[in-house]
């Protein structure tokens, strides 16, 4: 999971016979310093991947740019405290967790194309060169 967790994940871990008992649950573990909350319903490890949090906050977003670039090797050292993520339509407010940093660039709705998961390789979408 990366370290990197929503209410439903924590309910589930934690077992509690009810909403409110799962709810202390989660309270406590942010108290005492386990968790910390990063947004509405998503909490993480002092450890958490950055990665795995973007891929978790963002459904139509790619982990794009100088991040990619660094992870492989191409520019720069392993980006751990940043993160660029390519959404599409509405642009979004960059999120700071634990001084990591994850920036939103957004791009038109017609420039955003699927990738699609070939025998784990990423393939492009052959309608996105049309």
């Amino acid at each position: 999971m990366g370290g990197v967790f929503s209410t439903a994940d924590l309910f589930n871990l934690g077992g509690g016979s009810s909403y409110l008992i799962n709810k202390r649950m989660v309270k406590r573990l942010v108290t005492a310093g386990i968790l910390a909350r990063c947004q509405k319903g998503v909490y993480v490890t002092e450890e958490f991947d950055l990665w795995v949090l973007a891929s978790r906050l963002v459904k139509n977003g790619y982990i794009s740019m100088d991040s990619v670039l660094a992870r492989n090797g191409l520019i720069g050292t392993l980006p751990t405290l940043h993160v660029s993520v390519v959404v599409s339509g509405k642009s979004r407010k960059p999120i700071c967790v634990q001084n990591k940093q994850i920036d939103f660039y957004s791009i038109a709705d017609d420039l955003f194309f699927p990738l699609i998961l070939v025998n784990a390789a990423f393939n492009f979408n052959s309608i996105a060169f049309l």
